[in-house]
């Protein structure tokens, strides 16, 4: 059952009605829709965000598609991927998001001369909007497409991008906060593709990348936020050389075609080097996040499941940014250094209190205030002294002969050696 035109919003260049009668699919993991939009190159194949495949894989991980065939039903169609079906861009970097880009290939048996076209453009032309598709989680339908014109970027976009700071054309940037609102999703979500059309023709010019968000907010809220997407021309070879065929593409001269075969290394400048403190970086597939915050760290921004951390990601054992937290060598040292510290300060604490109590003890003792004290008790023990008090009592008494004193004059020494 296709779509009536009630459910449509009408507005100049890819409106909703023009986007229902494009075909288009999304990327499918572990059974669960993402917010991984495919750009098709055909009814078999397309291209792909390399991050909306998380890092940390394993063989049970599981990736399909849900396909949208156009106006004819809006029940998507199920394909499964294997692992051979996806073709990451060689030179893709986890960490900087250059050349953020797959392959993938499904509905392999497939005859068809259907005609999937990429905007080869390097201009942002009037009528481009930011879409979203998305599967209704109630009735198993595709919901009608959110569909938003495109915004002037914001000035900001530069400071907060490696790749998009020093080259020109790879990536697109978003105003402040430009999003959609899905139907049992918590969060608001970035567009995930935007379109162009030129000429009658239209087509995915880029497909989104990251977000950088203000603040550890992973939902962003009211928080200032800024959305990157990847420039989809420059992987015109790339996917050429992975299918081995033709890739449609229009300009502002018209249709055309690419069939040469190049992975195209656009990159001329290296990503600059950004902090991303007390910002949260999310990408890849961000449904199902929540608004729970995350504390913020330099250069290593949090990430939602399913996407990886392009500070933390990176296999490069070389690369001295590729921490997932301290050293072993550096929780002995700080094991070592801070019991060894603690101690010292005590002991500091307990010498610098002894020698204040010996300070505090020597400054109090005066010499001459000691003897002015004792002189005033002496002089207070004096002047407590009764004069008229009686003498004690006397008594008299019989002397013995024993008790007479008798006074003797001296004598001439010469006279008794005389009488002797």
């Amino acid at each position: 059952m296709a779509y009536s035109d009630t459910h449509l919003v009408k507005r100049a260049g890819v409106s909703t009605a023009i986007l229902l009668k494009i075909k288009g699919a999304v990327l499918v993991k572990d059974g669960k829709e993402t917010s991984c939009e495919i750009a098709l190159i055909g009814e078999d194949a397309g291209l792909v965000s390399a991050n909306c495949f998380g890092s940390e894989e394993t063989t049970d991980t599981k990736y399909g598609v849900l396909f949208y065939n156009a106006d004819k039903d809006t029940k998507p169609v199920s394909y499964d991927l294997d692992k051979e079906d996806i073709h990451i861009h060689p030179g893709y970097d986890s960490k900087t998001l250059a050349y953020n880009i797959a392959v993938i290939e499904f509905n392999k048996n497939i005859q068809s001369d259907y005609k999937s076209y990429i905007a080869n453009l390097s201009f942002i032309p009037s009528g481009t909007s930011y879409t979203l598709r998305s599967v209704n989680n109630n009735t198993g339908d595709w919901n009608i497409p959110n569909v938003q014109e495109f915004q002037t970027e914001n000035p900001e976009c530069p400071k907060w991008s490696g790749v998009y700071a020093t080259n020109d054309y790879v990536q697109l940037c978003t105003g402040y906060g430009v999003s959609a609102q899905i139907s049992g999703t918590e969060c608001p979500n970035p567009y995930s593709a935007i379109y162009s059309m030129s000429d009658g023709n239209v087509g995915v010019l880029a497909l989104y990348s990251h977000s950088v968000i203000f603040g550890n907010n992973t939902c962003g809220g009211s928080a200032k936020w800024l959305n990157y997407y990847t420039y989809l021309f420059n992987f015109e070879g790339f996917a050429v050389s992975v299918l081995n065929r033709t890739i449609f593409t229009f300009n502002s001269d018209g249709e055309s075609s690419t069939n040469t075969s190049d992975t195209n290394m656009f990159i001329k400048e290296k990503p600059a080097d950004i902090d991303l403190s007390g910002k949260v970086q999310i990408g890849g597939n961000i449904f199902g996040r929540t608004a729970s915050t995350q504390p913020s760290q330099p250069s290593q921004p949090s990430q939602p499941e399913d996407s990886p951390s392009p500070t933390s990601v990176s296999e490069n054992p070389e690369n001295p940014n590729n921490s997932q937290g301290l050293s072993s060598s550096t929780k002995i040292a700080i094991g070592v250094v801070v019991p060894s510290v603690s101690l010292s300060l005590i002991v500091l604490s307990i010498f610098l209190w002894r020698w204040w109590k010996r300070y505090q003890q020597k400054k109090s003792w005066d010499p001459h205030a000691e003897n002015t004290n004792i002189n005033e008790i002496a002089h207070q023990l004096a002047a407590d002294t009764d004069n008229d008090r009686p003498p004690p009592p006397y008594f008299r008494v019989a002397q013995k002969p024993q008790d007479v004193i008798t006074e003797t004059t001296p004598s001439d020494p010469e006279k008794t050696d005389a009488k002797q």
